[in-house]
């Protein structure tokens, strides 16, 4: 038997928008049901995203609290090391000062150690040893 040849009916016909819709709406409810039947896997996986969420900003807070005792730590040294820096430039300023005299009383003691190894191994005659006073044999006599 041969089927009846379907009727065609115009473009705008109602009848041929509604199966079109219908169509539409069943693909759309079949994905609608797939979403439906997804949303607790997908409530699950946000309830643990949020979970790891509040875990980080604990973290956050934590670490935030820690930078600012940081910054007030740095602080505190920068403002120390300052001070070390204007005391160590005093210093640097007074041995600058003194190392003039301290090269002239270099100048002066050389003269005064090689007094004091000659003399030390001068022996009277009868074989003792010798000691002189430096500060007596580098000054003048008390007659003259």
């Amino acid at each position: 038997m041969e089927e009846p040849p379907e009727e065609q009916e115009p473009a705008g016909n109602p009848r041929r928008r509604r199966s079109g819709i219908s169509s539409l709406l069943g693909e759309s409810v079949g994905d609608v049901v797939s979403l439906l039947s997804a949303l607790p896997e997908i409530a699950g996986y946000l309830r643990s995203i949020h979970g790891h969420i509040k875990n980080l900003d604990a973290e956050v807070i934590g670490m935030h609290a820690a930078v600012e005792r940081l910054d007030i730590g740095m602080a505190e040294l920068r403002a120390e090391v300052a001070v070390l820096n204007t005391e160590v430039m005093t210093m640097s300023e007074r041995v600058a000062r003194l190392e003039p005299h301290v090269a002239e009383l270099s100048a002066v003691a050389r003269p005064l150690k090689r007094v004091r190894s000659r003399l030390s191994g001068a022996r009277s005659q009868d074989g003792a040893e010798l000691v002189v006073d430096i500060e007596e044999a580098g000054s003048p006599p008390a007659d003259a």
